[in-house]
């Protein structure tokens, strides 16, 4: 396409003369106390023209006149002047925890001994409780989604990740998760080809609204490839990586397997195994890379590689390459061992 015509050019100068400060704000200071809430929370003052002041030895700035906001935690008071303030020293309280209470049952619905931590994703627990009656509750001052984390004193019980969203806070507002029944089985297990535990993989845990792309959650399995992440449903995506010692296999790439649960479980997954020790002949220079797609996913070879994980089965590959042809290459991955395969790039 011709490119465009420039636009004129036209000469002259600009005056960037330093814009005026704003003009002062008068304030006057008033006395505010925190009612007693247990948790020392910091007041602070908001003002047109003056942002966020804290308050120092009970005292804060206010304007002389004029709107402004004094703010303690996550409530605010909003007053149109000084004229609307309650006699001093002002009162301010926070809003009360949210209260996040479950009940954690057996299978047969009688209570469990066990120990309550809320999470939020992969952190580490930010509140933790005893519930010696299985009747758990937490004081919560947060919002979003938390994972509460159950552990029971029962051996033969599986821990439960239970997913929690926690609204705005408020002065009564209570989370409550009813009754938690505790299984002995997993609700998912990751199998190998064979039928037996596969435990050298990663899974991703996806859930429509819950996760941006690309930062999905990772959790892990036990022994015998039982799930430990969070309770799961139909419509879950979960997307299974094998974990390859890098270090050791500097040429051997993972292919991720993907899969979306439906039903009401319990679900077992047979992730794939397959192998592919691909060699690439003709690139440009040495030490260039190509680029190899497998359906979506795309991995960068240079030179030789093995991919790991791919399914039994016809495989079609797509190769490009700098000053390369793109070349189409049709196999067939074994059930077992590894398929060995020799591509020709040509120039273009």
């Amino acid at each position: 396409m011709p490119a465009p015509e420039a636009p004129p050019f036209e000469e002259g100068t600009i005056d960037d003369s330093a814009a005026e400060p704003p003009p002062a704000v008068a304030t006057t200071s008033i006395a505010v106390r925190v009612e007693d809430d247990g948790e020392g929370s910091a007041i602070w003052a908001l003002a047109p023209g003056r942002g966020e002041q804290p308050a120092q030895d009970g005292l804060v700035d206010v304007p002389t006149s004029g709107p402004f906001v004094l703010g303690i935690g996550e409530r605010r008071y909003a007053y149109a002047s000084i004229r609307d303030l309650p006699p001093q020293p002002v009162l301010l309280r926070d809003y009360a925890p949210t209260i996040l209470r479950a009940d954690v049952v057996d299978e047969r619905g009688r209570a469990v001994a066990v120990r309550a931590s809320l999470r939020r994703g992969g952190d580490e627990p930010t509140l933790s409780v005893d519930a010696p009656d299985g009747s758990v509750e937490l004081a919560v001052r947060a919002t979003g989604t938390f994972l509460l984390e159950i552990t029971p004193e029962r051996g033969d019980l599986r821990p439960r990740l239970v997913l929690a969203s926690l609204p705005h806070p408020g002065d009564a507002v209570v989370v409550d998760l009813g009754r938690i029944a505790l299984a002995r089985e997993p609700q998912l297990r990751v199998l190998a080809p064979d039928g037996g535990p596969r435990t050298n993989v990663r899974v991703r845990f996806l859930r429509a609204g819950h996760h941006e792309i690309g930062s999905e959650p990772i959790f892990p399995l036990d022994p015998s490839g039982g799930w430990l992440g969070p309770d799961l449903r139909a419509g879950d995506a979960l997307i299974v990586e094998p974990v390859l010692a890098s270090q050791d296999e500097p040429n051997r790439t993972a292919v991720a397997f993907r899969t979306m649960l439906a039903g009401d479980g319990p679900w077992s997954i047979t992730a794939p195994t397959g192998a592919l020790a691909l060699s690439l002949r003709g690139l440009a220079r040495p030490g260039d890379a190509a680029f190899v797609l497998i359906g979506d996913q795309v991995f960068e070879v240079e030179g030789a590689a093995e991919l790991f994980g791919l399914p039994a089965g016809p495989l079609q590959l797509a190769i490009s390459a700098a000053g390369r042809r793109t070349t189409l290459v049709t196999t067939t991955i074994p059930a077992t061992g590894k398929k060995s395969l020799v591509v020709e790039l040509e120039e273009r």
